[in-house]
């Protein structure tokens, strides 16, 4: 994986409380020994800069903007992704997990590209320069409904070893993004409810790693 290449340069940081974030991290270690197409060409941009890097935290959900799963937050060319710790030892599905991580990896991976373009954007701008024009006051979000969605289903999918088809996996997919994608018109609603049956099939069937 990317880590192993890496040969000791310090470019992703995990910190103390993301190592010990036992669930988590055994998600992460899977998608990069798998060599997972989205994680690689999200953490694979920061791996090949030599101006960015990015530190890995848990903290408690409640820190969290909306109390979401995770979040990315930058400063200059320094990128921080932290997921809630909840998530560390609960019953979330190692599936959704390994959505939440690859979610804040194109967060991180869009700030530092359009950084690389201009590097005077700030953290509240980087995402206007990915369309023309935007139908939400959630331009960041926006983006990754429309270009990224699919991308990630298809990561989670191949971490699952393809199993089922792409639908089983687009709920998850659509984590943190369903509200926007019913503003734009790519779902009927904001609870994904298109997909959740398949969602609950693939729930149900085993998936042993990272329980």
């Amino acid at each position: 994986g990317f880590e192993a290449a890496l040969d000791g340069v310090d470019k992703i940081i995990p910190d103390q409380s993301f190592e010990n974030c036992d669930k988590v991290k055994c998600i992460y270690d899977l998608l990069d020994n798998q060599n997972n197409g989205l994680f690689c060409s999200t953490f694979g941009e920061l791996f090949d800069s030599e101006e960015f890097t990015l530190e890995l935290f848990t903290a408690p959900r409640s820190s969290l903007s909306w109390n979401a799963d995770g979040a990315t937050s930058f400063s200059g060319n320094s990128i921080t992704i932290t997921i809630a710790d909840d998530l560390c030892d609960g019953d979330a599905h190692p599936l959704d997990i390994a959505s939440t991580i690859l979610h804040e990896a194109i967060h991180a991976a869009m700030y530092q590209s359009a950084l690389n373009g201009d590097p005077n954007l700030n953290s509240t701008d980087y995402c206007l320069i990915w369309q023309d024009h935007f139908q939400t006051n959630d331009p960041c979000h926006e983006v990754m409904a429309n270009q990224y969605v699919e991308h990630l289903a298809q990561a989670i999918a191949d971490l699952d070893g393809n199993r089922f088809s792409l639908d089983f996996y687009m709920y998850s997919a659509w984590a943190g993004l369903s509200s926007v994608g019913e503003q734009v018109g790519l779902l009927s609603d904001p609870y994904v409810s298109q997909y959740y049956d398949e969602y609950q099939v693939l729930i149900d069937s085993p998936f042993d790693d990272c329980r």
